[in-house]
């Protein structure tokens, strides 16, 4: 069920009636209902088998390890008579006990996303492998597997709940139905943001109240991520999708602007469907976390990754980073450069942390080697920045000024989105030599006079289009800036007079009835969806 059919805004109201008007104490139980509803309304009941299996071994690992720590913590209370050699023996054995609990859980859950997700692509690439040696005859296999929906989303939420619980920072979660509600709610299911068991579980499990002003700014917040989907995004789809499929046949300019759009559609998708999300869950009192903080605004790689896609991004910080850059290889690496060169031996715990993390964030994206290719240009880049950051305090040390300097400030967001543009040609095509070639074009084939001539209008976009498009961004553009400068829109909008807000809000109303994108026109789905 997409979010943006008809049937499934039939599917919210009929909730949102239900919910509240049902006993309080069983709400939380008609939104997992609703949930496992959701997820099988397409008829493929076997992907709910994926999302069981990983939902009760994490929370069956979690009450595992929960017991072990307990029993061992009654035990060392009771005067046992113990001796502190034989007491350090019985902590080793209960931390071996998790470790050993933790480990296969998180093996079999990585197996199953690793198998559905990247059978086909290492069968590939295995037997391209063999071909290489003369068996050029041989079939390639492939194996029909059902992708789950949000199986990436959910196994990495899963997975973060389990270790959390195996650190102590949280207690394991008794009732298997109101984690399975964690795992399944429905909103988030489909493309995030991957939420903490400690900031959600007790919002999900709480019996909310009905407040006017949850429903108004979640309706608000739903409405403007719609304007950004069906206005912005799927408007601008028809002209990329016609330029990327076939790059030869155009100038180098008309590329330039394709990736320049797919930026804009990307960020316009992926951050207007994390807003309807979001809309969903303030209707029924639950607050999720922001999943974007204008990204385009962002000064530089590192600034742009805390502000795009960030529930992912603190996940892959508190699971992936931190554990391998102060792990005892890499600590024992670092102290043997620092013989030789200090500052190398600084950085290359962050350097390592930072290669690893976007290796499987682009892993992550999808099973081929543009995403893997992608990553791999953000992590070195990040990488790079990380060995010259001496220069770069040197440089703010001998130019105070331009900590405060307007055009500096714009320099640096033109440089980030630049290289953040760049990166997107491995994204948006569909083989890597395919980008490299788009990127020689855009760099040694650009005649500015091709987006001049007509060729532009027969690209899946007529000059109406051009102009409500440039009227939306502009939109986006501005609020984004507002944004960014501490203005809540929302809040902002309680505090004007009845005529301004209303008039606002009908305005907005209307922009996104008359121009929204629908029909067999509209993309299906959100981009992120798919993982």
């Amino acid at each position: 069920m997409s979010l943006i059919s008809p049937v499934f805004l039939l599917f919210l109201l009929t909730l949102i009636i239900v919910y509240y008007c049902c006993p309080a104490k069983y709400r939380w139980q008609i939104l997992l209902l609703a949930s496992l509803v959701f997820y099988c309304w397409g008829g493929e009941y076997q992907a709910l088998l994926y999302l069981l299996t990983t939902a009760f071994t994490t929370w069956f690992a979690a009450v595992v390890i929960s017991r072990i720590s307990k029993y061992n913590t009654k035990y060392f209370q009771l005067d046992t008579g113990l001796n502190s050699e034989e007491k350090k023996a019985l902590k080793a054995n209960a931390l071996r006990e998790k470790q050993i609990v933790l480990f296969f859980t998180l093996i079999l859950n990585l197996l199953i996303l690793g198998i559905v997700k990247y059978a086909n692509f290492t069968i590939k690439n295995f037997f391209q492998i063999w071909n290489l040696f003369g068996y050029s005859h041989t079939t390639i296999p492939t194996l029909k597997l059902l992708v789950p929906l949000g199986i990436s989303f959910y196994t990495f939420q899963s997975l973060g709940y389990l270790i959390d619980v195996y650190r102590g920072q949280i207690k394991a979660e008794q009732s298997f139905a109101r984690y399975l509600l964690f795992v399944s709610y429905f909103p988030q299911i489909i493309q995030g943001p991957i939420g903490r068991y400690d900031s959600l579980s007790q919002q999900l499990s709480v019996s909310h109240q009905f407040h006017y002003e949850n429903l108004k700014h979640g309706a608000i917040l739903m409405l403007w991520g719609y304007v950004k989907k069906l206005v912005i995004a799927d408007r601008i789809a028809p002209f990329v999708i016609a330029v990327s499929k076939t790059p030869e046949k155009y100038d180098g300019s008309i590329i330039v602007v394709c990736v320049l759009f797919y930026s804009i559609q990307l960020y316009a998708d992926f951050s207007g469907g994390i807003d309807i999300i979001r809309g969903i869950s303030q209707m029924f009192g639950i607050h999720l976390t922001s999943n974007f903080k204008r990204p385009y605004f962002a000064t530089s790689l590192g600034d742009f990754w805390r502000r795009w896609h960030i529930s992912l991004g603190a996940w892959m910080r508190d699971y992936v980073f931190y554990p391998l850059a102060t792990s005892k290889w890499v600590t024992k690496i670092a102290k043997s450069i620092k013989k030789s060169n200090k500052n190398l031996a600084k950085a290359f715990p962050a350097i390592i942390g930072n290669l690893l993390v976007f290796f499987i964030v682009g892993l992550w994206h999808g099973a081929e080697w543009k995403y893997i290719i992608w990553g791999i240009f953000n992590g070195t880049i990040l990488a790079i920045s990380i060995l010259l950051e001496p220069f770069y305090s040197r440089f703010r040390e001998t130019f105070p000024s331009l900590k405060i300097n307007p055009l500096w400030h714009a320099f640096q967001i033109v440089r980030t989105f630049f290289i953040v543009w760049l990166g997107d040609f491995f994204d948006i095509c569909s083989e890597i030599r395919m980008a490299f070639f788009m990127i020689k074009k855009a760099f040694f084939d650009f005649h500015i006079s091709a987006l001049k001539s007509g060729d532009v209008l027969s690209l899946g976009l007529g000059k109406q289009d051009y102009i409500i498009l440039l009227l939306a961004v502009l939109l986006l553009f501005i609020i984004s800036l507002f944004q960014e400068n501490g203005v809540e829109i929302r809040r902002w909008l309680d505090h004007q007079c009845i005529f301004v807000r209303w008039l606002l809000l009908y305005a907005l109303l209307f922009f996104f009835i008359s121009f929204a994108v629908t029909g067999i026109d509209a993309m299906e789905g959100f981009m992120y969806a798919i993982f």
